[in-house]
């Protein structure tokens, strides 16, 4: 069997999506270990996996872009935060190398000087990426995709590039070169992306990743009888509170919503970020006496998406919209998990074994039977 050697970015937001497929990992008598941040290790040794901390100078170098007043002065502070993290990425990961000996790493899109760490090494990797890989800024965007958010301005082929010449890696020069990954796992489904996009050889869809921590279901939850809207904020304050305020001004200003809002801002300030959200019943939403609306730091989401009574069809699940519209049961549980992601372990087990990427089975230009060449506009679908 083989031993893995996962490396995240200190956000929960990126360690949770992968946890699925290396329990699966696990399950099949494989060996993970994880190098993450510092408060999740407790949580993920209980599930059976390897974990220890990434450098705490990483966790040190906090994400700042929600200090910018315009989207290139946001995007500034991403590349500012990933490339000072970098420099400790990369003596970090080879020190982890050294003592766990992998078979196989698997990379956080989002830690440049760990996927440099990888591409300079001879040992099979991948990267996972948890959030949209195409932005459409203008009408006529290409259908092509780049590594998001590095290719989005100029500046973040350097933030690549820096780790790149510390390993004596040739620079990448055009926003294509940036897949240098044998394989990305891409945790979202064709029906969330845009129609016609060009995905690398490489790529696959694998769905969503829906793990959390294990919780008992919050005692508020037995007595909601109306209907309930999460709304999720940021695990790293990203000033995306204001998601919260628009639904609760939205219930604000409505005289026939009869619904709840149930609200978690893990990365903002309830009290200084929150404080402007209207009242309704003579009450601020955070209060204990607010009918329409709860404010927390967290909530585990499972008991939330599997509440009865009935049958539910979870959102998450990117085809549910379409069977609840059609009449059709759910696709997954009633939790809304959906085994679609364990093809990300199988895909990761078989590029440890054979030490060669699984996506570049095929030349990128050849077609698969009864599908187009894969340069045409055909959309790929999962695996």
């Amino acid at each position: 069997m083989a031993r893995f050697l996962v490396y995240t970015s200190p956000a929960r937001g990126h360690l949770y999506p992968v946890v699925d497929t290396l329990l699966d990992l696990r399950q099949r008598g494989h060996e993970v270990h994880v190098r993450t941040l510092a408060s999740e290790i407790g949580t993920l040794r209980t599930v059976g996996l390897h974990a220890a901390a990434i450098d705490p100078a990483i966790e040190a170098v906090s994400l700042e872009d929600w200090r910018g007043s315009t989207p290139e002065e946001s995007l500034g502070g991403v590349f500012q935060t990933f490339h000072a993290r970098s420099e400790h990425e990369v003596p970090d990961l080879q020190s982890a190398i050294a003592d766990v000996e992998p078979d196989c790493l698997v990379v956080d899109v989002t830690t440049p000087g760990a996927a440099a760490v990888a591409e300079a090494g001879t040992i099979p990797w991948a990267q996972w990426i948890p959030f949209f890989q195409h932005v459409a800024l203008a009408p006529n965007t290409s259908p092509e995709l780049t590594l998001i958010p590095y290719t989005i301005a100029p500046p973040g082929l350097e933030v690549l590039n820096a780790p790149r010449r510390r390993l004596d890696l040739e620079p990448l020069l055009y926003p294509l070169d940036a897949w240098r990954a044998p394989l990305y796992l891409y945790y979202t489904a064709e029906p969330f992306e845009a129609e016609g996009l060009n995905f690398p050889a490489s790529f696959r869809l694998v769905g969503p990743g829906l793990w959390e921590p294990a919780a008992e279901a919050p005692d508020w939850l037995d007595n909601a009888d109306q209907p309930l809207v999460l709304v999720t904020a940021s695990s790293e304050f990203q000033r995306d509170h204001a998601l919260i305020e628009t639904r609760s001004q939205q219930h604000h200003d409505s005289t026939e919503c009869d619904d709840r809002a149930v609200a978690t801002a893990r990365g903002a300030d309830r009290t200084r970020r929150l404080r402007r959200m209207p009242r309704r019943n003579g009450h601020h939403p955070t209060s204990p006496r607010s009918r329409n609306a709860r404010l927390r730091r967290t909530v585990r989401t499972r008991p939330i998406r599997g509440r009865k009574p009935g049958h539910r069809y979870p959102l998450r699940h990117p085809s549910n919209a379409r069977r609840a519209n059609a009449g059709d049961p759910p696709r997954g549980d009633q939790a809304g998990n959906d085994p679609t992601p364990r093809g990300a372990a199988s895909r990761l087990r078989l590029q440890a074994r054979r030490g060669r990427p699984s996506g570049r089975k095929r030349p990128r230009n050849a077609a698969r039977p009864g599908r187009p060449p894969d340069n045409t506009q055909h959309r790929r679908g999962p695996g």
